[in-house]
């Protein structure tokens, strides 16, 4: 063999050794293979529910599929049917702790690392001055692969 192809099969090795231990990138990279013949991996179905309190709209999220779940944002719609993406808080009044762009990122980030087993829920907050006129049945759910869960109230 020439020295090229064993640079070539040894950098493959490598390459795919890093993915196995980068669990996101590998998990991305098999499902836009699998989106290609059909075959993606999908979450749900997932029950959605949220429950109004004075200043925060409690959002619970449960997972009724066989497989994890993986979310991307809240969406809201304006009265014009605009989209509108508020911050996802994972802990009730957290965004009296966080002013600045850099944590508001931050809070995104940790909403789209939270990964929601099989049976399992999740509760999230969303600041209802940050919605203003928007009501709670003009908010849903998009997980990673662009579904769109509609929230329900009880």
């Amino acid at each position: 063999m020439d020295p090229i192809t064993i640079f070539i099969i040894i950098v493959g090795v490598l390459f795919t050794s890093f993915l196995f231990f980068v669990e996101d990138a590998f998990e991305k990279l098999i499902d836009r293979v699998l989106s290609l013949v059909g075959l993606r991996s999908h979450c749900g179905p997932l029950h959605v529910t949220a429950k109004e309190g004075n200043e925060s709209i409690e959002i619970t999220i449960q997972n009724e599929g066989s497989s994890p779940a993986k979310f991307a944002t809240i969406q809201a719609k304006d009265t014009s049917g605009n989209p509108f993406y508020p911050i996802p808080y994972l802990q009730d009044k957290q965004w009296k702790d966080s002013s600045g762009e850099k944590a508001q990122n931050q809070l995104r980030k940790n909403f789209v690392k939270e990964k929601l087993s099989s049976g399992a829920s999740l509760t999230v907050y969303v600041n209802k001055a940050e919605l203003g006129e928007i009501k709670v049945n003009d908010i849903s759910l998009l997980d990673v692969h662009g579904k769109v869960w509609p929230i329900t109230t009880p």
